[in-house]
This record gives C-alpha cells, structure tokens and sequence, in this order.
C-alpha cells in the first residue's frame, strides 16, 4: 500500500506534533470566539506550537524532544523531495487531523490534531489551521 519511502514519510509526520503534546498540557484554553471570527495564527507560529519541538524550529527532525522518541523525526524539507519534487499537501493535511495508521509499526506517536483544532472553534478554524500549517511546512522545502 505505501512505499518504504511513504511508510518513513508517514512514521515521520506521526513523530511531527509528539512534542507538541507537551505543550499543549501547558497552554491555557482558547477563548470562545464567534464561528466567524478570523484565526489568528500564522503557519509558521502553529508550526513552533505543534510541530518544533520533534521537528525542531528548521523542520530536519533535530527537536529538543528528540532523545526521548524511539524513531527519530522525519526531516519535513524533504517531503517534496520524496514526492517527485511536489509537496504532498493533500497527505500532510489528512496526517495532521487523522494521523497515520501503520499496524506494521505500533500506534503512530504524532498527536492528532484536527480534533485538538475542533476543540478552538469550528469546522472553519480546523481547515484554516490545517491549510495554513500545510502551507507553511510546504514552504520550508529543500531547493
């Protein structure tokens, strides 16, 4: 179903937001905001919040938490590379809300965020955050 390159790809976007569980023990809950209120966030500050600390704040997988994970962090500027030169925003998108479903290889240990999304607002806000971390993970892809 998946290529080794794919299965590593995945194992590494489930590693992606491990760190970020800490964090989110430690922030206090969003304030409830009507469905048609702007997201605030930018890619690059959901990336620092959820992702960096596996990841590490140049997505190469050399994240402060790193030592205590089993499979080290996918290096996230590499996903295009591995893609035929096109960034996987469809796939990064569905690992971010769904995680990833690898049997062969245990639990993934990426928190999944769509329903931690859901819980800040709406169905809106989760697609916003979703597509604009995307986007950004999509922009520090190797040249």
């Amino acid at each position: 179903m998946f290529s080794p390159a794919k299965l590593g790809l995945a194992l590494s976007l489930a590693l992606f937001a491990c760190g970020a569980t800490l964090l989110m023990g430690q922030q206090k809950p969003a304030a409830s905001q009507p469905s048609n209120a702007p997201v605030e966030l930018t890619g690059r500050e959901m990336f620092r919040a959820y992702c960096a600390s596996c990841h590490g704040e140049d997505a190469r997988g050399h994240g402060p938490t790193t030592q205590a994970l089993k499979i080290a962090p996918p290096d996230l500027t590499q996903l295009a590379r591995q893609n035929k030169g096109i960034f996987p925003a469809n796939y990064v998108n569905n690992v971010i809300v769904h995680g990833i479903n690898t049997p062969a290889h245990g639990s993934a240990d990426m928190p999944v965020w769509g329903p931690v999304f859901v819980g800040l607002n709406d169905q809106r806000t989760v697609v916003v955050h979703v597509s604009r971390l995307s986007e950004y993970i999509g922009t520090l892809q190797a040249k």
